[in-house]
């Protein structure tokens, strides 16, 4: 019969413990329906769905737009973007490219991103163009995963990326 001290039991379920968290979090399968959601996000914009758009966001989710706007709601940043979509973004085409998916918790992940929008006519604002005819922006996403297993964004940031 193997005896255990105390100390060595407690680092075995130590090491248990991390190597279970380890292999939810390096498993593919959330991470790709992290990505699928996003990506059905980008092609929300590219249909100039409004609503479809704000989707994956939590009812009080938040989002800080390029400018240091903050839209405390799912609600307030729909009907922003049914003004964009209307206005100055119609007919546009965003493409997004996930750079970095990251594990903060069992349940929480941060995820960043590249948007570039494209066939705009003209920028509004201090908005200028990162290419020619092309938009870049760093958007960075907090998402959290119900308790029927489901994502959603709770915070979202939009950081214009500016030629050097």
């Amino acid at each position: 019969m193997v005896l255990f001290s105390k100390r060595a039991l407690s680092r075995l379920l130590a090491l248990a413990l991390a190597l279970t968290a380890a292999r939810l979090f390096a498993g593919d399968s959330d991470f790709s329906e992290i990505e699928a959601l996003l990506q059905g996000h980008s092609e929300a914009w590219n249909q100039g769905d409004a609503e479809a758009w704000g989707e994956p966001y939590a009812e009080d989710a938040a989002f800080i737009n390029i400018f240091g706007t903050r839209f405390p709601n799912r609600e307030a940043m729909i009907a922003r973007h049914a003004d964009l979509f209307a206005g100055v973004f119609q007919g546009t085409s965003l493409e997004l490219k996930v750079i970095h998916l990251h594990a903060l918790a069992e349940n929480v992940v941060c995820a960043e991103t590249l948007l570039t929008v494209t066939g705009f006519e003209a920028l509004p604002g201090r908005m200028v163009q990162t290419t020619p005819g092309g938009l870049t922006t760093r958007m960075t996403f907090i998402l959290k995963q119900d308790d029927a297993g489901a994502w959603q964004i709770v915070f979202a940031q939009n950081t214009a990326v500016t030629a050097s």
